[in-house]
């Protein structure tokens, strides 16, 4: 029997299609990291006062809000670590843009770029308001609400299929 010559799904080209890691080149997955790492690298410049400033500024907040400060819906989410000391504050942004970058670049390959960008606003937008529900009486700043977004849209666009992760090595 020659290889191929059966209706096996080799022989009929029915095989699922080898998902690629990432798509080359700079798209918005990559934009967005790299945006993320410019606000960080300029954060980590600032003395404490200017960083208290910039946190005050951008973080999203009750007070902040009420005040009409409506762009911090967005500029919450390139901000990361805030005050806290400088090993947590890479962890944060590292942990955020492992996640936006690792499921953002598959999604990517699902959707268009104008579908990614709603999912990602839209996802850190809404993870900022309901944990402003839980903890309103401070700021809140990082992208973690828009990279449980991009996962959950990554889930149900192949919730029938078996997904792997590898995270680290494991």
């Amino acid at each position: 029997m020659k290889v191929g010559s059966d209706s096996s799904p080799v022989a009929t080209g029915t095989l699922p299609r080898a998902r690629q890691f990432t798509r080359a080149g700079i798209d918005v997955v990559t934009a967005i990291v790299a945006l993320n790492l410019l606000v960080f690298v300029y954060m980590a410049s600032l003395s404490q006062g200017g960083l208290l400033s910039v946190i005050e500024w951008g973080a999203i907040s009750v007070d902040g809000l009420k005040h009409g400060a409506w762009w911090q819906t967005v500029t919450h989410l390139f901000l990361h670590g805030g005050d806290l000391d400088p090993a947590m504050r890479v962890m944060h942004l590292g942990l955020n843009m492992l996640v936006v970058y690792q499921v953002g670049k598959e999604l990517l390959i699902d959707v268009k770029t104008k579908h990614w960008l709603l999912i990602y606003f839209f996802s850190g937008v809404l993870g900022a308001f309901f944990q402003i529900l839980v903890t309103h009486e401070s700021p809140l700043l990082g992208a973690s609400g828009a990279a449980f977004g991009l996962i959950t849209a990554y889930g149900a666009i192949h919730a029938h299929e078996l997904l792997e992760a590898w995270v680290l090595g494991f």
